[in-house]
């Protein structure tokens, strides 16, 4: 639902994002992996934040951040690092084949971050296994 209106609209609504972080969240403290998505939402948080702060709004929006809270609090640090490669090769993939490969040409991301999340809820343990034991 997130990513079908970021594509429509090129937001990510609040009424979306910021309930599912604090379901995310919840789930995660219930299920005693606090410190799991405590570590991936300060790790994408502030990699993400960051770029919203230093580029002023210009390269990404809040609302890739907050969805990217609910992804960290879901997958902890090694899994939404999985989810993030994958919806970064997702987004520049439809970019070149759309030919739309260009500075300040605008990839709404969160179409790209929902593929992301799939993936990494299908093979996202394998994979991030595998690179933090090289």
């Amino acid at each position: 639902m997130a990513s079908g209106a970021d594509a429509r609209t090129g937001l990510l609504f609040d009424a979306i994002t910021l309930p599912s972080a604090v379901l995310v969240a919840t789930l995660a403290i219930v299920e005693g992996r606090s410190t799991s998505a405590v570590e991936g939402v300060a790790l994408l948080v502030g990699i993400f934040g960051s770029i919203v702060i230093l580029s002023q709004g210009r390269a990404m929006g809040l609302g890739d951040v907050k969805a990217m809270y609910a992804i960290g609090a879901a997958y902890g640090p090694s899994q939404s690092l999985v989810v993030v490669f994958v919806a970064c090769v997702s987004g520049l993939f439809i970019a070149v084949c759309r030919g739309r490969l260009t500075r300040g040409t605008e990839v709404r991301f969160g179409p790209h971050l929902a593929a992301g999340s799939a993936f990494a809820l299908i093979a996202g343990n394998p994979i991030a296994h595998h690179f933090m034991e090289s």
